[in-house]
């Protein structure tokens, strides 16, 4: 399946408006220079996946909608916005995390998981 960068840039802008956030603020959020925010989000340089999954986690969506405009489970939760922000601001391992919190951090640790380490 080819990504269609232009419109994986113009996701991520209609998002970010959506929210009210400058692209200033995306910028600094994500560790990125707003050059080359502006160049996602035209389509002209393509993300890393770090980048991606960063800018995701800040606008609350997932990648998937950013890549293919759509998503199953529509914008992330904020419960699991707050289990996947507990995960980098830890040592804890991600199977540890879910061993000690409820399924859905369970269910949001396994897919992590998956998606990283398999």
């Amino acid at each position: 399946m080819r990504i269609d960068y232009q419109k994986l840039g113009e996701r991520i802008q209609q998002r970010r408006r959506a929210l009210g956030m400058r692209q200033s603020e995306l910028a600094e959020r994500v560790d990125i220079s707003n050059n080359h925010l502006s160049g996602i989000e035209t389509g002209r340089q393509k993300p890393s996946l770090d980048t991606l999954f960063a800018i995701s986690s800040c606008l609350k969506t997932t990648p998937d909608y950013f890549l293919y405009g759509v998503s199953e489970k529509g914008p992330t939760p904020q419960a699991l916005m707050d289990a996947i922000d507990a995960l980098r601001n830890s040592d804890t391992t991600v199977m540890e995390y879910a061993y000690n919190r409820e399924s859905i951090a369970q269910d949001l640790a396994v897919a992590v998981y998956d998606s990283y380490w398999r």
